[in-house]
């Protein structure tokens, strides 16, 4: 019976850890929705190209732009580059959290190593902490996010930090 019970707490636990990955393998598995003006495809090499307010969905992935190009490996996404006035990135990373949100000129994403790049006037936005720069870069899997203001110096990084009672949805004391 203990190890009835033990196992059960064990199945338990692993399932509550692992969740996060779930919601993200389980974009992967959706399918893919896309609207656009007008499509370049060419799936011998694996490269899509869509233009014209420009909509591309998988799960709870959202890509916005005025040209996006899909790059493909067996029918599966391997990046995904966005450019727009501004283009537009949105995913749930984690069940108990609060979508990522991009903004930017220019947008890259591979997914393969979960790295969004943002360039030109960019915007990120994940758990209420909001990050401004010419350039961010944000690694999905590590949570690590590298800024830059833009290279002549007329533009620096803003960084706005959330308190932790606000981020974990307890009230402030």
């Amino acid at each position: 019976m203990q190890c009835l019970v033990r196992n059960l707490a064990l199945t338990l636990l692993l399932s509550v850890l692992m969740a996060p990955v779930y919601a993200l393998q389980s974009d992967r598995e959706q399918e893919v929705y896309v609207e656009a003006d007008t499509a370049d495809l060419d799936e011998a090499a694996g490269i899509g190209i869509y233009r014209g307010d420009v909509l591309i969905k998988q799960g709870t992935l959202e890509i916005r732009g005025d040209e996006v190009t899909i790059k493909t490996k067996d029918r599966k996404f391997s990046s995904l580059t966005s450019v727009g006035m501004p283009a537009k990135f949105q995913q749930q990373l984690e069940l108990d959290q609060s979508p990522v949100l991009g903004d930017a000129k220019h947008i890259h994403y591979s997914v393969v190593d979960g790295i969004l790049t943002m360039r030109k006037e960019a915007k990120l936005t994940r758990d209420g902490d909001v990050f401004t720069g010419n350039y961010l870069r944000y690694d999905t899997i590590n949570e690590k996010i590298k800024a830059k203001g833009a290279d002549d110096g007329s533009e620096r990084i803003k960084i706005i930090i959330q308190p932790e009672a606000l981020n974990s949805g307890e009230p402030a004391q």
